[in-house]
């Protein structure tokens, strides 16, 4: 016969910290002239998810466990791992010569 259990323990499925759901890269040389180059990489990586806990002291479990105090005051529990971040953009160039000296 089922029994209620805990929402923490029960079908509470959630992605984890670090997650990442979207990513490219794009890089490319180019031959400038006279023996010069350019090259470059772009990187594009989407909000990583962070965990979230309610601030209100209480835990839903009564173990300790990491994640453990996402009760909220009202009785209500909060998303696990339901904080995305902002996306992460970077682009490196290099110039080189490849002309012998």
């Amino acid at each position: 016969m089922p029994f209620p259990v805990n929402a923490a323990f029960g079908d509470d499925y959630g992605l984890a910290v670090s997650d990442q759901r979207h990513r490219a890269v794009f890089n490319g040389i180019w031959e400038v002239g006279y023996g010069f180059q350019l090259s470059g990489i772009y990187f594009y990586g989407s909000g990583e998810r962070f965990a979230v806990t309610s601030g209100a002291g209480v835990s839903t479990t009564l173990i300790g466990a990491a994640g453990s105090d996402r009760l909220r005051a009202n009785g209500t529990i909060v998303e696990r791992n339901s904080f995305v971040g902002l996306p992460i953009r970077r682009l490196d160039m290099r110039p080189a010569c490849s002309a012998p000296v």
